[in-house]
């Protein structure tokens, strides 16, 4: 369970950075605070339907001891496949080729991320995104 939660953690951190070079640096959108909470739940929403099948992948990887190479591929075609699927489909390709790059980066960062053994910082990263979804609620009721 732990290595599906720090995989959608650091699949969501990296989405979300790829996501806001895409939107605030190149495409110079404003990126406010409320703009980042609905993108934030978005990607959270599809990092966890995701990182399903992203978990499963990892075990079949473990049984057939692939190497890292073998992996990173079957890792890039998935984030690519599944990004291009969401793009397409739900968004219409609206943001082409922010989904599809952001969603990629967020499937290489899940199984970058299985490589950590450290349980502390496994458990941390784990709640990283529980808690920035605490603070938002903490700092959405108290500012209205």
């Amino acid at each position: 369970m732990i290595q599906y939660l720090k995989g959608v953690s650091s699949s969501i951190i990296t989405a979300m950075i790829a996501l806001y070079v895409y939107e605030a640096v190149i495409s110079g959108i404003d990126f406010s605070f409320t703009h980042f909470i609905i993108l934030f739940m978005s990607v959270s929403a599809f990092a966890y339907i995701l990182g399903l099948l992203g978990i499963s992948c990892w075990y079949f990887i473990k049984e057939l001891k692939w190497n890292m190479i073998k992996s990173c591929l079957l890792f890039l075609a998935l984030g690519l496949v599944c990004g291009f699927f969401l793009e397409m489909k739900l968004f219409e390709g609206d943001l082409i080729p922010a989904i599809t790059i952001s969603t990629t980066l967020g499937s290489l960062a899940f199984l970058v991320c299985q490589q950590i053994k450290n349980r502390a910082i496994s458990y941390t990263l784990s709640a990283l995104p529980f808690l920035i979804i605490g603070l938002d609620t903490l700092y959405t009721h108290l500012t209205t």
